[in-house]
């Protein structure tokens, strides 16, 4: 069903030649120019009539201007700064928006519930949202991993909370602008009472939970659908169980935008790419880096392909704020800093 502000973008309820000096254009062509103009500018523009601001606000017309937008903000993840010159830490980004949550009286990623706050901020506009504090019944409660994901049927953002203690994971949703506070997700006996390390990462709206322990021991990965709040476990391929008889190690990685598995085996890194997380359907590839890379640097074969593209594949360091990158088609290395680069956005969840 389309939205009030998008019924109102598309019927242009006011005239545009209510103004003299408009005239002279036609309505898309005003909306064209809009669209190419910096989001500072916008937000005062909102101001002119009500609806250049229905227009404005609008998701159609979001959308485009980011289309249109360059990304302009590179956003450095330096995990090794002082908390007390940068309070925040990054935990994801959509639309131009940045999750962040408060680090400055976290002690090694415990969650302190007077200042575990989180924030969402549009850096374009220097505009910034509070999130209510959520709720810790654990001393020992380390966070794991933030996401948020956009509902279109109700132009709203979702955002998720993965925490986890030695024992339990702790699942919270809130949907901006809507709850009040945190909303508990129930999560399942068979991913609880489950000693073990805890990873995530978000894919297509999905974030992916592992838990693993030791050599020997099958992961146990499951998938929590954002929009439909609700937890499932996926089947390992028997490939994967079979090397973990053996004493193989599997991790996490984001491989052509979905979840993966890898492993190192005799030099190579194999990855298990989920297709389908409602199918279990995976699909296996190896890269094969030349032996001079590993002459190089020889840290790699303990290192983590955190990102795998059609082009180029990104491996961590022992720096975790920098990063080392391997080109397939120039077979060249490069090092870089962990960033984000960001689109001007006009996204405002007030």
């Amino acid at each position: 069903m389309q939205s009030t502000n998008e019924a109102r973008f598309s019927k242009k309820v006011c005239s545009w030649t209510a103004c003299e000096g408009f005239a002279l254009f036609t309505d898309d062509l005003i909306i064209e120019i809009l669209t190419w103009l910096p989001a500072k500018c916008l937000t005062r523009y909102k101001s002119v009539c009500k609806l250049w601001c229905v227009i404005i606000k609008s998701r159609k017309f979001i959308e485009k201007h980011m289309q249109h937008a360059k990304p302009s903000i590179r956003f450095i993840n330096s995990l090794n700064s002082p908390p007390s010159k940068k309070p925040f830490k990054f935990c994801f980004t959509l639309d131009g928006l940045i999750l962040e949550r408060n680090i400055l009286n976290e002690s090694h990623g415990m969650i302190n519930e007077s200042h575990g706050y989180c924030r969402i901020r549009n850096p374009a506009t220097n505009w910034n949202l509070v999130l209510p504090v959520q709720q810790v019944f654990s001393k020992y409660r380390f966070m794991i991993w933030m996401s948020m994901i956009y509902l279109p049927s109700s132009e709203k953002y979702k955002v998720l909370s993965v925490q986890a203690d030695f024992v339990d994971i702790y699942l919270n949703v809130l949907t901006v602008g809507v709850d009040v506070t945190w909303r508990h997700v129930e999560v399942p006996v068979f991913c609880r009472h489950n000693r073990g390390i805890v990873r995530s990462m978000t894919c297509d709206g999905v974030s992916y939970i592992m838990r693993y322990c030791r050599k020997y021991e099958l992961p146990h990965i499951f998938a929590c659908q954002i929009k439909d709040e609700c937890l499932v476990e996926i089947p390992l391929p028997q490939r994967v169980v079979s090397l973990c008889g053996t004493g193989s190690l599997f991790r996490l990685t984001e491989c052509y935008n979905k979840f993966g598995l890898w492993c190192m085996l005799k030099g190579d890194f194999h990855i298990w790419i989920l297709q389908d997380h409602t199918k279990a359907e995976w699909d296996e590839r190896k890269i094969v880096l030349p032996p001079s890379v590993f002459k190089q640097y020889p840290f790699i074969e303990s290192s983590r392909p955190y990102k795998v593209t059609s082009t180029e594949v990104f491996m961590s360091t022992g720096d975790p704020s920098q990063y080392l990158c391997y080109y397939f088609e120039s077979k060249k290395v490069l090092w870089g800093y962990k960033s984000v680069t960001l689109a001007t956005s006009l996204v405002s969840l007030f």
